[in-house]
């Protein structure tokens, strides 16, 4: 069995559950699940907060990706670091420059968060970040490093 079950992390309310059997893909449909979850949070209780979604590694899909953009919330997956993750990491920071635009009052974001087991070791050096008049921006670099771990890094802003 594959359950889905999405929680409201300031009460540990149940907001849905959705059991599946043992051979479905394990992230497909989460898109939908994570809107019946917004649906089951009151309008009022919703109105003026930020909305994260929080996923494991089955969640790791545009399909959970895209969801989350198109609510507004902010989002969370993990991923084991496979051969493709790698690869789309070295990615990511061998691509153009981040690029921060006005953006009428808004406030923009990016976390990331990287997470090192015991004997582990990462780098995070993405070219800078380049910040244009009237953007406001919210960036955040978040390194747990566990047992015998190392990381090197930078965030530079231009």
């Amino acid at each position: 069995m594959a359950p889905f079950v999405g929680v409201l992390r300031e009460t540990g309310d149940v907001l849905g559950v959705r059991a599946r059997g043992g051979n479905a893909n394990p992230g497909r449909g989460l898109g939908g699940f994570i809107r019946e979850c917004l649906c089951a949070i009151p309008e009022q209780v919703r109105t003026g907060r930020r909305i994260w979604v929080r996923s494991d590694s089955a969640g790791y899909s545009d399909e959970v990706i895209t969801t989350a953009e198109q609510i507004g919330a902010d989002y969370s997956v993990s991923a084991r670091k496979t051969t493709r993750v790698k690869a789309a990491i070295s990615q990511l920071a061998a691509d153009n420059k981040t690029k921060w635009y006005k953006a009428n009052g808004r406030v923009a974001s990016q976390a990331v968060t990287l997470v090192c087991a015991d004997d582990a070791m990462v780098e995070w050096l993405p070219l800078e970040n380049i910040v244009y008049d009237g953007a406001i921006g919210k960036s955040t670099l978040t390194v747990e490093l566990h047992g015998k771990a190392c990381a090197a890094g930078w965030d530079i802003v231009a």
